[in-house]
């Protein structure tokens, strides 16, 4: 009876599959061809979910696939990678020629020595024979650059990537770049770079990936000190006229970047969705002045918005007003939960009222629980908390000449760890 409905209908159904129940998602690609297609798109969808979801910065370092538990696999130098696939099927495919990546997502790092097979991991989907499978890898080991070009050869199919901009290798490496260009990934459209140190030349190394792809990308995270400013490329002598870069990029997100990365990152990019994370230090007004001019470049076409950071106190900094700028498309603003009243000053006069079309302001609170917070705020522990806070938003003046605001979300944690979710409607509405 269940065959009788369309491809698309019984995907519906098994996408409902809890992410947890692993043998179940597994014995429905045996009941029939069907299934087996229907299941293996909704796998690749649970996937490619961390990467196609709008989160936040500071919660993507994640794992593509957190599906499956970690399958040792031997590598060369006695080390062992540690590969995002189902043991079971791990066994039988050893002895078998089952399709190991079930999931079509791979997340790859160093682990504790196992017994296992030694094989170059550029090599390893070459020799298996599933590299054009997968659609969602990521690793945190590195590469030389021709380690790298012959493992994106052998996956050519990718739609998600992440690797460190680090290199294993030798000062040959920047001739092999330079005269190498990455193979052609057509279906290329999520990126995550990162550089943990700012050694081994890794500048060259983002350069190679983002003029390789820059075509087609259409999100692109960013990780490290000093990261490279997202400008035009340069012309070439047969070139024309400079040539617009990322110019499909829509969705970027930046952990500790530098204050250069924000000046000379040019306007030109169609991005909808920015979120910025992680400085190290408390900013000042001048630093706030230098954020708001990097968000203020793309207000025509911004619609959601997340700052994590961190202000310092700016009582007796002058501060001048920020320039009156259109943001006719942002509705979503997401910023952290303001410890104080010079914290809530930036809020509310540095952000929020500058977006006149703001549907939803969502504040996160990590610091500490949920009832920490209420603590810090004074408010009744005993009364049911979307009316303690409802009067505390209302005192704030966070609702005063908003009138398009609809909700404030707060998102904090509870004591067992898990988030709890606060939603409080405009009392105007």
């Amino acid at each position: 009876m269940v065959d009788a409905f369309p491809l698309e209908i019984i995907e519906k159904i098994l996408a409902k599959l809890d992410d947890d129940d692993i043998t179940t998602m597994l014995n429905a690609r045996l009941v029939n061809p069907m299934w087996r297609t229907a299941m293996s798109t909704v796998l690749e969808q649970k996937c490619l979910s961390t990467w196609t979801r709008w989160k936040l910065m500071r919660y993507c370092n994640g794992i593509p696939s957190r599906l499956f538990k970690w399958t040792p696999i031997k590598i060369e130098d006695d080390h062992s990678v540690h590969i995002c696939v189902p043991e079971k099927l791990m066994v039988m495919e050893m002895e078998s020629n089952i399709n190991l990546f079930i999931s079509k997502a791979i997340y790859a790092f160093l682990g504790d020595n196992n017994d296992g097979r030694i094989i170059p991991l550029q090599y390893f989907f070459k020799e298996r024979g599933h590299g054009e499978y997968i659609t969602n890898f990521k690793t945190h080991l590195k590469f030389s650059p021709q380690a790298m070009y012959q493992l994106l050869t052998n996956l050519p199919n990718l739609k998600a990537a992440g690797f460190p901009l680090e290199i294993e290798g030798d000062k040959g490496d920047n001739l092999f770049m330079k005269d190498k260009p990455l193979p052609s990934l057509p279906k290329l459209k999520y990126l995550e770079l990162w550089n943990d140190t700012a050694k081994n030349n890794y500048r060259d190394y983002f350069r190679w990936f983002i003029f390789a792809y820059e075509r087609q990308l259409m999100s692109l995270s960013l990780a490290g000190e000093n990261m490279i400013a997202l400008k035009k490329k340069k012309n070439s002598e047969t070139e024309q006229g400079n040539r617009l870069l990322l110019q499909n990029l829509t969705r970027l997100k930046v952990s500790s970047p530098g204050g250069l990365f924000f000046k000379k990152t040019e306007a030109t990019l169609p991005l909808t969705h920015i979120s910025i994370h992680n400085f190290k230090n408390r900013l000042s007004v001048k630093g706030l002045r230098v954020i708001s001019d990097f968000v203020d470049k793309f207000s025509k076409t911004l619609v959601k918005l997340h700052l994590d950071i961190q202000v310092g106190d700016v009582s007796g900094q002058v501060m001048e007003p920020f320039p009156t700028v259109d943001f006719p498309k942002l509705t979503f603003f997401s910023g952290n939960f303001p410890s104080s009243d010079n914290e809530t000053f930036i809020l509310l006069n540095c952000f929020v009222r500058r977006f006149e079309e703001l549907v939803t302001l969502e504040l996160m609170h990590y610091r500490s629980d949920i009832f920490e917070l209420v603590r810090m705020l004074k408010l009744n522990i005993n009364e049911k908390r979307e009316w303690a806070f409802r009067r505390y938003f209302g005192k704030q003046l966070y609702w005063v000449n908003r009138y398009k605001l609809e909700r404030i979300i707060v998102l904090a944690s509870n004591r067992e760890g898990e988030e709890e979710r606060i939603i409080v409607k405009n009392p105007g509405m």
